[in-house]
């Protein structure tokens, strides 16, 4: 029995040197694509990757993911900026919020990236600036009804 889609398809792990593909290869190894993209029935929408949209719904409203291409509609932080944005995290006296039901919520795994290397981050911010910018100005939120 087959339960994923596709068998995988192994690749080496690129020298950490090779800035751009060793970024390229933390972002497929996170599946940053899968939820950074709109998808309808479970397939990604060609022509949206990274581009964000992906909606998930919460019990207090719909969230969407973010567009992490380099569009003006996207990412717009610098390197430094992008990898703060994780570092933040990394504080071990970091605590989440405590959120009301109809407050913006994420599923982005904040605290496992922050794990990540610095060298990491810059890798994958690295292999961002390749990838085809997408004009897609997302809504991040939409509360549902309290």
């Amino acid at each position: 029995m087959h339960l994923a889609p596709a068998k995988p398809a192994f690749v080496s792990k690129p020298a950490e040197t090779d800035t751009v593909k060793y970024g390229e290869y933390l972002v497929n190894m996170s599946a940053c694509m899968i939820c950074h993209s709109k998808e309808e029935k479970g397939d990604i929408i060609k022509g949206s990757e990274y581009g964000g949209g992906r909606e998930f719904a919460f019990p207090g409203g719909v969230v969407r993911s973010a567009n992490i291409t380099f569009h003006t509609t996207g990412i717009s932080l610098t390197r430094e900026q992008f990898i703060g944005r994780f570092a933040l995290y990394r504080d071990s006296s970091y605590r989440s919020p405590i959120l009301k039901l109809t407050d913006f919520n994420t599923p982005m795994p904040w605290l496992m990236y922050a794990g990540m290397k610095t060298s990491d981050l810059a890798a994958i911010y690295a292999y961002l600036k390749t990838v085809k910018p997408i004009d897609n100005k997302v809504v991040k939120f939409t509360p549902g009804k309290s």
